[in-house]
């Protein structure tokens, strides 16, 4: 299991740059459908306007823009708040934030492999 935290004031092209996500690794093997374990995203946003956009290495968009949850100090629950929840898929994993009012975003984002998921 591998868990990046980001706490973000401004639009950021890339969040996981540079954080041990950068690349989604295949270290426990791949399924025959290319996917090699799952992507839990949590966020929260001090602003209604901050939306996040998701886009996988094979360029797939696994879904639509999603605006990001407004809560106060933007704080996240992992036990009251759902995450945004994907089949994760070897290589570079582009998440962007779009911040349109000043504030701050908070990012937990946890990738579990095949093996912590108890496929292999």
């Amino acid at each position: 299991m591998i868990n990046v935290i980001r706490q973000l004031n401004a639009d950021n092209a890339d969040v996981l740059n540079g954080t041990d996500l950068e690349n989604i690794p295949a270290s426990a093997g791949v399924l025959p459908n290319g996917v090699c374990g799952q992507l839990d995203i949590y966020v929260a946003s001090s602003q209604a306007d901050h939306t996040l956009n998701i886009r996988r290495p094979n360029a797939d968009t696994p879904m639509p823009t999603q605006a990001i949850q407004q809560k106060t100090n933007s704080v996240i629950s992992l036990n009251d708040d759902l995450p945004i929840s994907l089949p994760a898929i070897p290589g570079r994993m582009i998440i962007s934030l779009d911040v349109v009012t000043a504030g701050t975003d908070n990012l937990i984002i946890v990738y579990r492999d095949l093996s912590d998921l108890g496929i292999v």
